[in-house]
């Protein structure tokens, strides 16, 4: 009876440790299927860039005309943490970088050879961005046009903060006290002199 028990035991304590393990694993393997850059294949006017698993992506302009940006949410960069050099028509480089807080995300900056337009399609866990043409001169000329808006605003600030310390220091000057002196008014000390034991020698002319 005693080993009938003892054998119960010790199957239980294996069955629970088993279970134990298949959960660790289970959760390890968890952390491992996050996505992950698998491949980044350039060609003339057109980036691929695939990853393990389906995965969301943003794509917009920065201030800079001949930038575009390509966040990739939850997304690991894997190998791909080194600058990419193109000799490829229409892009110059790429540099990609991994952000780890509040998520985890992976960020393309490219470089175009011209200010162009893109064009992203996702397919198969693959993400093709196509460098269609060169952007419309209007849109040049009103993205130079908000640089310029931004240095200038930035000039005038630093301006008015030096003509205000201007203002201050005249203002400082202007009532400053300033002694006043009236004309024809002796305003230094008095002197008095004693002539008695003074030798007097007479001169005639």
């Amino acid at each position: 009876m005693k080993q009938k028990l003892l054998y119960a035991l010790c199957f239980l304590l294996v069955f629970v440790w088993g279970c134990a393990t298949i959960s660790e694993v289970k959760e390890s393997s968890q952390l491992q299927e996050v996505p992950v850059i698998t491949g980044i294949d350039l060609q003339d006017y057109v980036i691929t860039v695939k990853i393990s698993k389906p995965f969301m992506y943003t794509i917009y302009r920065s201030s800079d005309p001949y930038k575009m940006v390509v966040e990739l949410p939850d997304v690991n960069i894997g190998t791909f943490k080194n600058k990419i050099v193109s000799n490829r028509a229409g892009i110059t480089e790429i540099v990609l970088s991994q952000i780890e807080s509040p998520s985890v995300m992976t960020k393309l900056e490219m470089l175009l050879h011209t200010p162009s337009i893109v064009e992203p399609e996702y397919k198969d866990n693959t993400l093709i961005i196509k460098i269609k043409e060169d952007l419309p001169k209007t849109v040049l000329e009103e993205i130079k046009e908000e640089i310029e808006e931004e240095e200038s605003t930035e000039e005038s600030e630093q301006e008015g903060e030096e003509a205000v310390e201007e203002v201050e220091v005249k203002e400082k000057v202007e009532t400053a006290e300033i002694p006043q002196i009236i004309e024809g008014q002796y305003t230094g000390k008095k002197i008095s002199l004693d002539f008695q034991d003074a030798d007097i020698v007479p001169i005639f002319r």
